[in-house]
C-alpha cells in the first residue's frame, strides 16, 4: 500500500514538480530518502505540528527532530542539513569574478553566506583592482550575539590573493542591524591594518535575516 503511494508521490512530482506539494507532504516525501519502506505521511503531519512551519523544521535541533515520533538520528541529521544544502547552493551561483562595485551587489552575494546560521559567523571578501571576486572565506565563527575576527587572520588572506579590495561582513541572528562598539572598533583596526599594505577597506556590513543591513561606509566609519 505503502509503496504504491509512493509511486504516486513520485509521478506526481515528476509531472508537477515539488511546488505541488503541500508542507506536510513536502516533508513526507524528503523523509522517503532515510525511511525506505516506512509511511512518512503521518511524521510529515507531526513535525508541522510540532514546529508550525518549514523553516522551523530545517532549524530544529537534531534532539528537538528526534522528539517527533517517527524520527530518528539519520532524518533527524538528513533534515538539519537542508538549510546548509541551500546555503551552498545559493553560494555556488553567485560564482567568482563578477564585479561588486554597487552595495546591493555585495549584498546579495553575501546574503547565502548567512542563510541558515545559528551563530555569527565573519567573511571576508578579496576583490581585485576591478573589483572583481578573488576570494572570499569565513574566518570567524562566534556564539549567537557575538563574533570577533583578528585583524592578522584579513591582513593573511589580503595578502595571500593578492587584493586591492576586501569587505568584512558579518551577520546579526536578530533583525537588529546596528553595530556595537566591538564593531566600530574593529572595523577601525582593518581600516588601518589594511592601509599599511596598500589595500583599501571597501566597507564592513552587518547582515540580518531580515535582508535589511548596516553599510559602514555608507555611515562613513
Amino acid at each position: 500500500m505503502h509503496e504504491g503511494h509512493r509511486e504516486r508521490m513520485r509521478q506526481r512530482i515528476e509531472k508537477y514538480g515539488l511546488d505541488n506539494l503541500s508542507d506536510h507532504e513536502f516533508l513526507e516525501y524528503l523523509l522517503y530518502f532515510t525511511n525506505k519502506r516506512k509511511n512518512t505521511n503521518g511524521t510529515g503531519h507531526l513535525l508541522m505540528d510540532a514546529f508550525g512551519s518549514l523553516d522551523k523544521v530545517f532549524d530544529a535541533s537534531s534532539e528537538a527532530l528526534c522528539s517527533v515520533e517517527g524520527v530518528g538520528p539519520i532524518s533527524a541529521q538528513f533534515l538539519s542539513l537542508i538549510p546548509q544544502i541551500a546555503r551552498r547552493y545559493l553560494i555556488a551561483r553567485q560564482g567568482r569574478g563578477r564585479r561588486y562595485i554597487s552595495r546591493e551587489r555585495m549584498v546579495e552575494y553575501l546574503e547565502p553566506q548567512f542563510f541558515g546560521a545559528s551563530v555569527e559567523l565573519c567573511v571576508v571578501m578579496c576583490l581585485d583592482a576591478n573589483y572583481s571576486l578573488i576570494h572570499d572565506e569565513i574566518v570567524s565563527t562566534g556564539e549567537s550575539r557575538k563574533v570577533g575576527v583578528e585583524t592578522k587572520d584579513v591582513i593573511a588572506l589580503a595578502v595571500k590573493y593578492k587584493a586591492a579590495y576586501v569587505i568584512v561582513a558579518h551577520n546579526h541572528l536578530n533583525n537588529e542591524c546596528r553595530p556595537s562598539e566591538e564593531d566600530f572598533t574593529m572595523t577601525r583596526h582593518i581600516r588601518v591594518a589594511l592601509s599599511h599594505i596598500d589595500v583599501k577597506l571597501l566597507d564592513h556590513l552587518i547582515i540580518c535575516p531580515s535582508r535589511e543591513y548596516y553599510s559602514f561606509a555608507e555611515h562613513g566609519s
